[in-house]
């Protein structure tokens, strides 16, 4: 998996869990934990796995005149994302 595609799915994967729990009827509360436990799982994978690769960075232009949305990942960020992973 390249690092962008592990930067991006450490932001998209809990956004998507996130609604797919809040869709899912409270009657059946055995499916929002399972699902809670298999995004969070696969958050703290992909975690680990930015945390070993080297720096990573996504960009795509957003607005006009050259702005741009940049996400980047360094030794501090990295540290922090696994540990607010590990927490979770």
């Amino acid at each position: 998996m390249s690092t962008e595609a592990l930067v991006l799915s450490t932001i998209l994967v809990p956004l998507g869990a996130a609604a797919l729990c809040i869709l899912v009827p409270e009657r059946v509360k055995w499916v929002r934990e399972a699902l809670a436990l298999a995004a969070t799982s696969l958050g703290l994978w992909f975690a680990i796995a930015l945390f070993m690769a080297p720096d990573a960075s996504f960009g795509v232009a957003w607005l006009p005149y050259g702005m741009s949305l940049d996400f980047r990942v360094y030794h501090f960020s990295r540290f922090l994302v696994l540990a607010a992973a590990g927490f979770s």
